[in-house]
């Protein structure tokens, strides 16, 4: 028996199903879906930080992620900008999963005067993580970080059922003479199909800062503006097929006493409020999109009496049917 996947989709015309056996086609059927899980690529993580130009205090960014259910192999690329005089960065990712646990260290990146370098590399990211933690190091040189795309990239298909419920076609029975086709055999491709679109959450939309040396908190709120909720993001999010809920997740802190505000509002629709209490918190918001598919999300953080409250993170994820 062997598993296979295409290198790219097998599209069948619709004039093949009458003039071939069934027997023939599935299995045609059946190694796209085996594509599909090897090649849909959602981002788990698509981030431009907001951070300090010319920083020389190795930044650190900490993510909400939801990964797959499957232990993933995930594709990382780093994105980060010299300032001016040449640098050299290494990069440290780790994941939360009951403890900090590195997945990745990178050797030192040479990055000339002025210019901007993309690092990529692989890592598997444990299906029961929820943050990502990535360092940038660059032994007092100058650099501006730009952002981080990762996005899942399996190594192989697997055998067996797996835990977001695919399952993978290998050529036994069908690929024989005269093969028997069964409901199982029917009803695999659109199960793996939905098993795969539903596992892999992608991001939506993100606003992540440095907890090392945060860019913006409430500090740079007028003093007079104790108690009200600023605006300190929008962003415009594309999303097909219809009105869906999306999962939120805000990290954050206040300097002292309750728990700060963070409010995601979707303009003229509906609002979730997360508190900042210096964990990972997590809300959900009901989205309308336009006839265009499109819904505009604002972002509000309260201002707190005496305190500061400052946002390091927060994106929102999305997957099909929900």
């Amino acid at each position: 028996m062997t598993i296979s996947s295409p290198t790219a989709y097998d599209v069948i015309p619709a004039a093949e199903f009458g003039l071939v056996q069934i027997g023939n086609v599935l299995p045609r059927i059946l190694t796209n879906t085996n594509y599909l899980y090897m090649r849909h690529q959602p981002p788990l993580v698509s981030v431009i930080y907001l951070t300090a130009e010319d920083d020389t205090s190795d930044p650190v960014y900490r993510i909400p992620i939801v990964p797959s259910a499957d232990g993933l192999r995930y594709t990382f690329r780093h994105t980060t900008e010299d300032s001016g005089g040449g640098s050299t960065v290494t990069y440290t990712v780790d994941e939360y999963d009951s403890g900090w646990n590195t997945i990745h260290t990178s050797a030192g990146q040479v990055i000339a005067s002025g210019a901007t370098d993309t690092y990529e590399h692989t890592a598997t990211i444990s299906d029961t993580a929820t943050e990502l933690r990535i360092t940038i190091g660059s032994s007092g040189d100058d650099i501006t970080p730009h952002g981080l795309l990762v996005y899942p990239d399996p190594a192989s298909v697997p055998t067996g059922e797996q835990p977001s419920g695919f399952i993978a076609y290998d050529d036994g029975i069908l690929g024989t003479a005269n093969n028997p086709v069964t409901t199982e055999h029917v009803d695999r491709c659109r199960k793996s199909a939905v098993a795969v679109l539903r596992d892999r959450r992608q991001m939506v939309c993100s606003l992540v800062q440095d907890t090392g040396t945060a860019r913006y908190d409430t500090g740079d709120f007028n003093a007079a503006a104790t108690g009200v909720y600023r605006r300190i993001g929008s962003t415009e999010v594309w999303l097909p097929g219809g009105d869906c809920t999306v999962d939120v997740y805000a990290y954050g802190n206040v300097s002292s006493g309750a728990a700060g505000k963070v409010r995601l509002v979707q303009v003229t629709g509906d609002s979730v409020e997360i508190d900042l209490d210096g964990t990972v918190q997590t809300g959900t918001i009901d989205l309308v999109p336009d006839a265009d598919g499109f819904a505009r999300l604002d972002a509000y953080l309260q201002s707190p009496s005496g305190r500061t409250a400052t946002l390091y993170a927060l994106v929102a994820y999305w997957r099909p049917g929900d």
